[in-house]
């Protein structure tokens, strides 16, 4: 499995679909700008409305602690996806390196 920084996600996120894959309620609260709701009870519906299995996409959760990412792309991998990447550390990377994001 790939996995990436918050400097390498924010380099590809105007050309690669990036996934939050946390709850609904956590997502609406704070997520990163762009993002589209994937929580891992609806993921393969949610993604496969929108990708097809070669389709680069981005999964990420909250932290470096969190398993929900890892989780994800294993299901998705498993499913057939083959450019799935992690974003291993999260909002909490993403808030760290002074990114923007959007709340509610």
């Amino acid at each position: 499995m790939r996995t990436l920084t918050a400097k390498e996600v924010k380099q590809r996120i105007d050309r690669v679909p990036v996934f939050d894959v946390r709850g609904d309620d956590e997502f609406n609260k704070e997520h990163i700008p762009g993002a589209k709701t994937a929580p891992l009870g609806a993921l393969e519906t949610r993604i496969h409305d929108v990708m097809d299995d070669d389709s680069e996409l981005i999964v990420h959760c909250t932290n470096q602690d969190c398993d929900l990412s890892q989780k994800a792309a294993n299901r998705l991998e498993t499913l057939g996806h083959t450019n799935v990447y992690r974003f291993e550390g999260g909002l909490d990377a993403w808030k760290r390196e002074g990114y923007d994001t959007v709340t509610n």
